[in-house]
């Protein structure tokens, strides 16, 4: 009786479990689409330009492709009691005049200057103008050249705080989940209010990578709205990033939906769900630092701070891109990985081949995960000897049947076009040759070998396209990328706290090249050899692709930005010096984004 008993119970304490579990998903959702509505309202749009004509905007910002006077851009903009008053305008490239519900708004207090700002443009009090209800808001400008368009966004102000209270549910599961230590979950909530200030100042087509494509129709927004709208699957010999394996983008057009059906607005929507994504990536990340530093508490908040709070991380979370679909995918692998690899459990090991699998459906970078996970069993039957024995042969083999499933979902289809001569790379894709000379950097044994170091110290962000900045160093382009990646950032504190970022980063490095012996005593090698393993991996992916296909914007951090956390833990395991560097970036990416003005 005892034992039914004690069976009875576990099933009940099952169920409860799972009810708590089910009910935080729905609050967290809930939440989110409340917040999305009162802060982002979704705007219909009616543009037209002397050539085209009128044209039905299915999102802003709108842009188009020729020079041109007397565009017109109608928004019918809904307000509520709670909707921003207070708005930014950024024209390009020249504002005319501006009627709200049909009478005239005078610009005479806006400098004239700002009436051509295409960078920041300006930002202005609608009240008088604005009712409640549905309001239509019609802008006149003109183009002198290149592209022209318009941007019109509210002005967050403080509200940002709704944006975190509402993901602080989805937070609170995950930790629950993973059962991740309060105290890092505090830690984490922590970056996350830094996240969605970020957030509430920057426009979702700013710092991302390729959200539209060099052409229409083939960007990474374009792919989400693609699957949203014909439920199906683009070719990957389509153009730019529709080669793309597709699990990010089916995740966003379920999202693009269900913003539609809500009447929220769609892009931002994206944005929430490429947010949720990181938290997953970060609370992995957590339960993984907690794992290898389970006896050093005060390590591991040094290690899950410099996670939470680094530079380019912040940039990347709230990016329309598969990037974060992989990171969280590699996060929860890795995770699994070293459970696995510590209590030789097969249940670990088949999660983290899941997880793997996943991976390889978000990105193809997702091939190191797979290859350390074959190099791990392989030495564990090295050093254990069993090749006779069942047991570990039928775990070995449920794992490679798992990942090959997620092979052939995300890499197959590339690989059958490959195969019948319709794409030309069956790994990264037509688009990493497509890229202009303009781009173009050598890859000489002497551009990987040393640090450039006076040049790398000497600027404060990385540049793509000059030489002078050092982009044809490997090492200098990686590093200055893994803290403020691709991007500049106008502010003389922006700019005083990269050049500081920049000299940290060097200390840290030099503190582990200094400590390298650790590896050989106690056996650490073989103890963390998941972590080293997929760090070497990490590094020898990206300098391959250097190698084979040579621009440098394939030298960025975000192709290895997972690395960060076994750099982490090996920082706040070097001493105190390496501990003060790391409280120094994040308190560095805390002022940083905190002062950051509107960007473009």
């Amino acid at each position: 009786m005892r034992g039914l008993t004690r069976t009875g119970s576990g099933r009940t304490s099952a169920i409860t479990r799972f009810a708590r579990y089910a009910m935080l998903i729905i609050v967290s959702i809930a939440s989110i689409t409340a917040a999305l509505y009162l802060l982002r309202p979704a705007m219909s749009a009616l543009a037209y330009t002397p050539r085209v004509g009128n044209t039905t905007l299915e999102m802003l910002p709108w842009v188009f492709h020729e020079p041109s006077v007397g565009n017109r851009l109608s928004l019918s903009v809904p307000v509520h009691w709670y909707t921003p008053r207070t708005w930014r305008v950024v024209p390009d490239d020249e504002l005319v005049a501006i009627q709200i519900n049909g009478h005239n708004v005078p610009l005479d207090s806006i400098h004239a200057d700002a009436l051509h700002d295409w960078g920041k443009g300006f930002e202005f009090d609608f009240s008088p103008w604005l009712t409640n209800g549905n309001n239509v808001v019609t802008f006149e400008l003109n183009n002198r050249g290149g592209d022209g368009g318009i941007t019109f966004r509210p002005v967050d102000g403080k509200r940002w705080v709704i944006l975190w209270l509402a993901f602080l549910p989805w937070l609170y599961l995950l930790s629950r989940v993973i059962r991740l230590p309060r105290y890092q979950t505090v830690i984490i909530a922590l970056a996350l209010a830094v996240i969605c200030n970020y957030w509430s100042i920057t426009p979702w087509i700013s710092r991302t990578h390729d959200v539209w494509g060099v052409d229409s129709h083939d960007g990474h927004i374009d792919y989400v709205i693609r699957i949203a709208h014909t439920l199906s699957l683009p070719g990957p010999n389509e153009k730019w990033e529709l080669f793309q394996p597709p699990l990010y983008y089916i995740g966003g057009a379920i999202v693009w939906r269900w913003a539609e059906w809500l009447h929220l607005s769609p892009p931002e929507a994206v944005q929430a769900y490429s947010l949720l994504l990181w938290i997953i990536f970060l609370v992995g990340s957590g339960a993984l630092i907690n794992i290898v530093l389970r006896d050093r508490r005060v390590a591991a908040g040094f290690a899950i701070a410099a996670v939470a709070f680094w530079p380019s991380g912040i940039i990347s979370s709230v990016c329309i891109n598969n990037d974060v679909g992989f990171y969280a995918c590699a996060s929860l692998a890795t995770l699994f990985m070293v459970r696995w690899w510590r209590s030789n459990k097969a249940s670990y090991l088949l999660l983290a081949s899941l997880f793997a699998a996943l991976g390889l459906i978000a990105k193809s970078t997702a091939l190191v995960l797979v290859a350390t996970l074959g190099l791990l069993m392989l030495l564990r039957m090295v050093r254990h000897q069993r090749w006779c024995r069942w047991q570990p042969w039928k775990a070995y083999l449920s794992s490679a049947t798992i990942i090959l499933i997620g092979f052939s979902l995300g890499i197959g289809r590339k690989l059958f076009y490959y195969w019948n001569g319709s794409v030309s790379n069956w790994l990264t894709g037509d688009n990493a040759t497509f890229l202009g000379d303009w781009l173009k950097v050598p890859a000489k044994v002497g551009n990987f070998i040393p640090l450039d170091l006076a040049t790398f110290l000497s600027y404060p962000w990385a540049d793509l396209t000059n030489d002078a900045h050092g982009r044809n160093n490997f090492w200098n382009l990686l590093l200055r990328t893994s803290l403020t990646g691709e991007y500049s950032f106008s502010g003389v504190m922006q700019e005083r706290i990269a050049f500081l970022w920049g000299g940290l980063l060097v200390i840290l490095l030099a503190i582990l090249a200094s400590q390298w012996k650790r590896l050989r005593t106690h056996g650490n090698a073989w103890r963390y050899a998941p972590l080293l393993i997929i760090s070497m991996l990490w590094l020898a992916s990206l300098i391959s692709f250097r190698i084979q296909v040579s621009y440098s914007c394939n030298n960025d951090f975000r192709y290895l930005l997972p690395i960060l956390v076994p750099f982490s833990i090996a920082c706040a395991t070097s001493g105190t010096i390496a501990r003060i560097c790391l409280v120094a970036v994040a308190l560095g990416s805390t002022l940083f984004f905190a002062t950051l003005g509107y960007g473009p």
